[in-house]
């Protein structure tokens, strides 16, 4: 019971402390426009970007193709 509670409670302040972050970050100009380029080229939970690409290097044969969800997003 105490183990979930802690982690339920260290889950919130982390979310909490990450928005404060975040609209701390888009509030000034001058981080603004790297901030936005970081949240293009860093995946949110998961960094299956970066993923998926070392996965292929560790195969057999260096690489694969890449699947066309992987860089459908970027610019």
């Amino acid at each position: 019971m105490w183990l979930l509670l802690g982690a339920f409670l260290n889950t919130v302040c982390l979310a909490v402390a990450t928005q404060m972050v975040e609209e701390r970050m888009l509030r000034s100009e001058s981080r603004r426009a790297l901030y936005e380029q970081y949240q293009r080229e860093v995946a949110i939970w998961i960094p299956i970007r970066d993923f998926v690409p070392a996965l292929q290097a560790m195969l057999p044969g260096g690489s694969a193709p890449s699947p066309p969800w992987l860089h459908a997003h970027r610019e």
